[in-house]
């Protein structure tokens, strides 16, 4: 499949989303106010055809309208493709992702960005993966071709600040009359009309694995019902033999060098 073909399959896939939006955006008023509604972030990292990583987020959080919200302008959705979240100036460290002597900014894009380097030496186990240089390292230059090819979608388009607003917002959703038969029944099935859409994505996309990046994505994407795990373990299904996951409660940070040697096996052993 070459670039023109997947930009407009994906993006057919992107206009499923348009009964959500049109909702949200003509009431975003009522849903900034009594719902924690943030914007819509639906655009995708750059799209890659088989990439080998595809990560998974739950949802854009407080999404990038901060300042719209703050000045009380209206909010537009993103659809267009975007640089990957956690190397987004600003977003990991308060300047490049990789100036890691520059302060933090958000934790999370920071073990992301933590995780990359874990996994870029077990890739490169000859070179030096540059942690520490604060120059951008080579493994990250040309990504839609290397053994580290990456993409990153949200699970959720819809930005909130944390996963209970979201529950919330889509409990609401579910009662409006303009929203597809299904989603009216519960707020289940609004999230699962969204899950449906990624799962056709990431079927056109066909990555080698899927990494959940916490175990509520974990579960709600395979469709199991959510468990207690512990900040070690990597979540596996059997339905989906190419999804990973791994919780983010508490200091799960420790767990990075044990996410990057399973994200390493299943990338270098699809490549035999």
């Amino acid at each position: 499949m070459n670039a023109t073909e997947l930009k407009q399959a994906f993006f057919e896939l992107q206009s499923q989303y348009k009964p959500l939006i049109d909702v949200l955006m003509e009431k975003q008023e009522l849903y900034r106010t009594k719902y924690d509604f943030r914007g819509i972030e639906a655009s995708p990292s750059p799209l890659i055809y088989q990439p080998n990583i595809l990560f998974l987020g739950y949802n854009p959080a407080g999404g990038r309208d901060y300042w719209r919200l703050k000045k009380d302008l209206p909010l537009t959705p993103h659809l267009k493709e975007e640089k990957i979240m956690f190397f987004r100036e600003n977003t990991a460290r308060k300047g490049e992702w990789f100036e890691l002597n520059k302060p933090m900014a958000n934790p999370f894009p920071c073990k992301i960005v933590n995780l990359l380097y874990e996994l870029a030496s077990l890739v490169y186990p000859k070179q030096d993966n540059e942690k520490g240089t604060n120059k951008e390292p080579h493994w990250a230059k040309n990504l839609e071709t290397s053994p580290m090819s990456m993409m990153y979608l949200n699970l959720y388009p819809i930005a909130t600040t944390n996963g209970n607003a979201l529950i919330s917002l889509c409990k609401k959703l579910c009662r409006e009359n303009r929203m597809p038969a299904d989603c009216q029944k519960n707020e289940w099935e609004v999230r699962r009309y969204m899950v449906r859409i990624i799962h056709q994505m990431v079927k056109l996309l066909d990555p080698k694995v899927v990494v959940c990046m916490g175990a509520q994505t974990f579960h709600d994407y395979t469709y199991t019902p959510r468990k207690n795990h512990s900040i070690h373990d990597i979540l596996i299904s059997e339905n989906y033999p190419n999804v990973i996951g791994f919780s983010r409660r508490g200091a799960w940070d420790g767990n990075i060098s044990h996410i990057a040697k399973e994200i390493y096996q299943r990338i270098m052993t699809k490549q035999e």
